[in-house]
C-alpha cells in the first residue's frame, strides 16, 4: 500500500479541488488506489469523483467530506467517521464499513453491493435509490434513516435496527421480510 505524508496529501487535495472546480480542465483528479490512509484527516474535503479503490481508511476522519461519485470499491473504512458526509452516487461495492459512522450522511444513489456494513451507524441518513444487493447489514443502526426505492435484494438484515426509518418502494425478497419486521420492531398477529 502506498503511504502519503501530510504535505503530499495536501498537494493532491489542492490539485483535486482545482480539477473539481474547473470540471477537469485544470488540476488533477485524486487517485488513492491501494493507499494507506489509516487515521487520515479529510474533514470538510471535496473529494468529488476521486478514486479510492482498495484504499485503507481505518479510523479516518472524513466528517462532512464530499465524496460525490467517488469510487470506494474494495475500500476498508472500518471505524472511520463519515458523519454528515455527502456520498451521493459513491461506489462502495465490496467495501468494508464495519463499525463506521455515517450518521446524517447523504447516500442517495450509493452502491453498497456486497459491502460489509456490520455494526455501522447510519442514523438519520438518506438512502434514496441506494443499492444494498448482497450487503451485510448485520447489527447496523439505521434508526430514522430514509429509504426510497432502495434495493435490499439478498442483503443480510439480521439484527439491523430500522426503528423510525422511512421505507418507500424498497425491493426486498420474501425471505427477508421476517428480518425486516424484527428490525422495525413490528409483530404481525
Amino acid at each position: 500500500m502506498k503511504t502519503y505524508t501530510k504535505k503530499e496529501l495536501k498537494e493532491i487535495l489542492v490539485k483535486h479541488s482545482l480539477w473539481v472546480a474547473t470540471d477537469g480542465v485544470e488540476g488533477v483528479r485524486a487517485f488513492f488506489r491501494y493507499a494507506d490512509l489509516i487515521g487520515a484527516d479529510f474533514r470538510d474535503a471535496d473529494l468529488t469523483g476521486a478514486n479510492f479503490t482498495n484504499a485503507n481508511f481505518t479510523n479516518a476522519n472524513l466528517t462532512n467530506a464530499n465524496f460525490t461519485n467517488a469510487n470506494l470499491t474494495n475500500a476498508y473504512l472500518g471505524g472511520s467517521n463519515l458523519y454528515g458526509s455527502n456520498l451521493y452516487g459513491a461506489n462502495f461495492t465490496n467495501a468494508d464499513l464495519t463499525g463506521a459512522n455515517l450518521n446524517n450522511a447523504d447516500l442517495n444513489n450509493a452502491d453498497f453491493s456486497n459491502a460489509n456494513l456490520t455494526n455501522a451507524y447510519f442514523r438519520d441518513a438518506n438512502f434514496t435509490n441506494a443499492n444494498f444487493t448482497n450487503a451485510d447489514l448485520t447489527d447496523a443502526n439505521l434508526t430514522n434513516a430514509s429509504f426510497t426505492n432502495a434495493n435490499f435484494s439478498n442483503a443480510d438484515l439480521t439484527g439491523a435496527n430500522f426503528r423510525g426509518a422511512v421505507l418507500r418502494g424498497i425491493a426486498i425478497s420474501p425471505e427477508q421480510q421476517g428480518d425486516l419486521l424484527k428490525a422495525l420492531d413490528i409483530k404481525v398477529i
